[in-house]
């Protein structure tokens, strides 16, 4: 899990109205001389990226990668190392932590005011920024694995808030925030016995383990924050979860030959699945189950020569775009997939969101949906396109005045 075992940091092209962007892979580089790169997060459309690269020496820096290439983000005043884990909607923001000396820091950057240093909860040394809005306005976040500390939240207006923990856990920690920063996903433990909790406004709430499990960690959750997936044991192993508001928690099963799938990323609609097991990283859909991601991509079209993926750990809103970690002609380095076609197409074309602008569907058609679809067909976005011309409600990769046409049969039937 990205955020409870990262022992090893801290110890010693956009498209256009009729042009849509051809699915790829993007290597992101390295920092100077260094051979070593990992992208934790990646905005809606894979216009822009998040996570952590070495300089000569060894010594870790955030990073935001976006095509003009990669950017160090530097440290908090003061600071040895820094890593980014989140990054907004629009990718012009980004929260991580910073080492400093005595303890770690969370930090916000933005294009327009660089880095700023989000302190500490009072009494603590140690917090980590992991979790962002999708407008970059909220920050949450907590301590790593085996570390002393409550999970906080944070905003411009209400500075570092104290979440606290479950019951009299001494150790916690928010590692995912859903759409509007209103509902969080994240762990609550002591030593080395620990839960995946949800948070609300009303506290802290305990989603469990899996059959036979004792430990469990969220890692990520859906835009209206009613899908959780993450990590349990089980008296199958270590497991993939899928956690929902009404469904609980659900195993989401393994690849055949492969084993401790975990799972990090999910789509803002919470139809898509990503992570990594022993094998490298896999995709996951309820159509699908577990699949591995590299046979995914390239049998839809992106070109995989040179690359062994090890995780995935985001998937951008649009579900056109994931970043990840991987090998690429022999050096780690992470990868930023861009330009694909929308990973699942909801069960009706015409509904397309809720009204919160995430794009998630509501299992209605209306006025909403629309105005989505036409910011997006304007955009060029690859989500807008549809149809390839024949009303059969095939994507061509295009986005043209056919897509629009078919959108608009579909919305005006109702679906």
């Amino acid at each position: 899990m990205r955020k409870t075992h990262l022992g090893f940091v801290f110890v010693g092209t956009s498209s256009i109205l009729g042009v849509a962007s051809a699915q790829s892979i993007v290597d992101i580089g390295v920092l100077g001389t260094s051979q070593r790169t990992s992208a934790f997060a990646v905005n809606h459309d894979g216009s822009a990226a998040a996570g952590m690269g070495t300089l000569s020496g060894g010594l870790i820096r955030a990073v935001r990668w976006t095509p003009s290439g990669l950017q160090n983000l530097n440290t908090v005043p003061g600071g040895i190392r820094s890593i980014a884990f989140a990054i907004s909607d629009d990718g012009d923001s980004v929260a991580g932590g910073s080492i400093v000396s005595g303890g770690a820091h969370a930090f916000l950057w933005t294009t327009a005011g660089g880095m700023q240093d989000l302190g500490t909860l009072p009494g603590q040394t140690v917090v980590y920024a992991f979790a962002l809005s999708a407008d970059g306005q909220v920050v949450a976040g907590g301590v790593t694995y085996g570390g002393v500390g409550l999970a906080f939240r944070w905003t411009g207006a209400t500075g570092m808030v104290n979440l606290g923990s479950l019951g009299s856990d001494t150790s916690a920690a928010i590692y995912a925030l859903n759409r509007d920063g209103s509902i969080g996903a994240g762990v609550s433990g002591m030593g080395s016995a620990y839960q995946a909790v949800r948070w609300t406004g009303g506290g802290m709430q305990p989603l469990g383990y899996l059959p036979g499990g004792v430990t469990s960690e969220a890692n990520a959750i859906s835009a209206d924050g009613n899908t959780i997936v993450g990590l349990s044991d089980s008296s199958m192993g270590s497991r993939a979860f899928r956690w929902t508001i009404d469904g609980g928690m659900q195993d989401l099963g393994s690849i055949s030959g492969r084993s401790a799938p975990e799972a990090l990323a999910i789509s803002a609609d919470g139809s898509v699945i990503a992570g990594s097991d022993s094998g490298g990283a896999f995709l996951w859909t309820q159509a699908t189950g577990m699949v591995d991601l590299a046979s995914y991509l390239s049998s839809h079209g992106v070109n995989m020569t040179g690359w062994t993926l090890q995780a995935c750990y985001a998937i951008g809103s649009d579900r056109t775009a994931l970043a990840g970690q991987g090998v690429h002609n022999g050096s780690q380095r992470g990868f930023v997939v861009r330009g694909l076609q929308p990973i699942t197409t909801p069960g009706c074309v015409a509904d397309v969101d809720d009204g919160s602008g995430s794009g998630t569907p509501d299992g209605g058609v209306t006025i909403d949906d629309l105005l989505y679809y036409l910011s997006n067909f304007e955009e060029g976005a690859i989500s807008a396109d549809v149809d390839n011309g024949t009303f059969t409600g095939v994507p061509d990769g295009g986005v043209t005045i056919d897509d629009l046409l078919y959108f608009l049969f579909r919305f005006e039937g109702g679906c």
